[in-house]
């Protein structure tokens, strides 16, 4: 197995130069998928489907549309829930993955730094592999909550700050293993390019800063919409 995967944990600028110059991908990825599904699998049927019951019942018990309810708890039970959130993991992973090699691209082309969407994409990936140690964390938390409301940020030093509010979402989003992520990440770009470290860190938190704000201030307009 690609002896990357375990160094970019203790020793990214190997990895880096790696990448460098060879670009891979395949077994980051493959590594990346299976712990997070594995960790979705054990959490559907022993916290997230019971939540997501016992969300039901209380909707039921308000008088809201029964048939609806009937039919979205059928579903929640049934094995089409179990098989949609494990495609969902797939789903997301691949796509954040996509999304942060694809703005980087076109930001460092037109920076006039060259490196190509291998580079970027393999980049990516390994970089993310440091998150998983989170998912690992969360896991026996999650089951000893019976919530998958566990966090490894910001909000683990704010406990009065209310869900379902604009500063809750911008908090959660500074998660301690994804900020190790994007510094690992904004590193990378620097040794590959040869950007200047201060720019590379400046680029990479600048543009996640924006997208957590976007992301944050959507999550308020959808739980509005949504009613």
């Amino acid at each position: 197995m690609n002896k990357n995967l375990l160094r970019i944990f203790y020793s990214p600028m190997e990895v880096f130069k790696d990448i460098g110059e060879k670009p891979a991908w395949i077994w980051a990825f493959f590594v990346l998928l299976v712990i997070s599904l594995a960790f979705t699998a054990g959490l559907v049927p022993t916290v997230i489907r019971p939540e997501a019951i016992e969300k039901m019942q209380e909707a039921m018990s308000t008088g809201a549309s029964s048939e609806h309810l009937t039919q979205a708890m059928k579903f929640i039970t049934g094995t089409r829930f179990y098989i949609i959130s494990l495609l969902g993991v797939c789903f997301s992973t691949a796509i954040s993955i996509l999304f942060q090699a694809g703005i980087f691209l076109c930001l460092l082309l037109l920076l006039a730094k060259q490196i190509s969407f291998k580079h970027l994409l393999s980049l990516t990936v390994y970089t993310k592999l440091v998150t998983l140690p989170g998912l690992v964390l969360k896991f026996p938390l999650a089951l000893a909550k019976k919530s998958i409301d566990v966090h490894t940020d910001l909000l683990l030093f704010t406990p009065f700050v209310k869900p379902e509010t604009f500063i809750y979402r911008f908090l959660a989003n500074f998660d301690f293993f994804m900020l190790w992520s994007l510094l690992l990440f904004a590193v990378g770009i620097s040794e590959i390019t040869k950007l200047d470290r201060k720019k590379s860190y400046f680029i990479v938190f600048l543009l996640w800063g924006i997208f957590i704000i976007i992301t944050s201030l959507l999550g308020g307009l959808g739980e509005k919409w949504g009613g």
